[in-house]
């Protein structure tokens, strides 16, 4: 299962994860859909090519540095992710690295 919910002013929304691939190095992106509406919600990671080889098979760089609804608790909480301990930077802003613990669909623009 690939689902999880969020609190946004007092208001449920419940998301799916897609997968996609960063072109420039191959590394995974994974996406927040809106359940209801099919649109993208949210990126939850980021590209940090320099820091790539940080990463194995399943993991990512996850954008705790805009992640305002707690999206990281939930996906948590949801059993979709894993902390490894690792972490990559981009300027004064530090990226931990998480394992999808989940299949997810690919995205599809």
């Amino acid at each position: 299962m690939n689902k999880f919910k969020i609190n946004v002013f007092d208001e449920v929304v419940k998301l799916e994860l897609r997968a996609v691939r960063y072109s420039f190095n191959n590394s995974l992106a994974i996406e927040a859909i809106e359940e209801e509406t099919g649109e993208s919600y949210k990126a939850v990671s980021v590209n940090l090519p320099v820091y790539a080889y940080l990463l194995e098979e399943n993991e990512f760089f996850f954008d705790e540095n805009n992640d305002y609804f707690n999206f990281k608790d939930a996906m948590l909480k949801a059993g979709l992710i894993a902390e490894t301990g690792k972490i990559g930077a981009s300027g004064f802003c530090k990226y931990p690295v998480f394992k999808l613990l989940v299949e997810l669909p690919r995205l599809e623009y």
